[in-house]
Parts: structure tokens; sequence; C-alpha cells
């Protein structure tokens, strides 16, 4: 496998990780913004570099088709910024911070990239 590519599916890893060990307190909104902003690059240079290489096993067209998934379909964007006024409700920042977290492991894309790293070790 390619470091490069390593790199990136480790990355979105982190993210996953950060995401679920925050504790949903005030400062918290600002973070899985970062992290959603992190993600999305990630998968799209992790999606080109697939294609730029030509990796057609059937784990990363498997992997691939989940990231394009997830980039079509979720924008927490302007979610995070109406609930930026509700940065100190602890409810509301765990509501948001999950549902970024189901979007990552909808179609199991999480699964998907730690099965990819399982396979190239």
């Amino acid at each position: 496998m390619n470091s490069y590519i390593k790199g990136l599916l480790t990355q979105a890893l982190d993210v996953h990780t950060v995401l679920n060990e925050l504790k949903d307190k005030p400062g918290d909104l600002d973070i899985i913004k970062k992290q959603v902003g992190r993600v999305e690059g990630v998968l799209k240079v992790l999606c080109k570099k697939i294609e730029e290489l030509n990796y057609f096993s059937d784990d990363y067209v498997k992997l691939s088709k989940s990231a394009k998934f997830y980039l079509e379909n979720y924008d927490f964007y302007n979610v995070i910024e109406a609930y930026k006024m509700y940065d100190e409700d602890p409810v509301r920042v765990k509501n948001i911070r999950t549902l970024v977290i189901k979007a990552l492991e909808e179609k199991n894309l999480i699964e998907k990239i730690q099965q990819v790293l399982k396979n190239q070790n």
C-alpha cells in the first residue's frame, strides 16, 4: 500500500476517534467543525488517489464508494453554524457529534477503512 494512502486512512480513523472521545462540553463544537473539515478533505484526496493509482481491488472500490457517498450526502457546516449559539448546551453538542459519527459509520465507511489498513499490514 502506498504510504500516502495509509496516512490518509489513518487520518480518517483519527477523526472518528477524536469525535468519539469528545465530552460534549463548551468549545467542542469548534473541534467538531475542524474534524468535519479534516475528514472531508482526507476523503476527497483519498478518492482521487485511489483513482490515480488505479487501485481497483474490491476493498478499495468499496471504500471509494462509501467515501463518495459521505461526501455527496453530508454537509455539516450549516448545521454546526446553526448550533453555534447553543455551544454551551451539552445535549445539542452531543446531537451534532452523534450525527457526524453516524454519517462516518454509514455504509460501513470506518469499517472499510479499518479493513483496508488491516489487509495491507
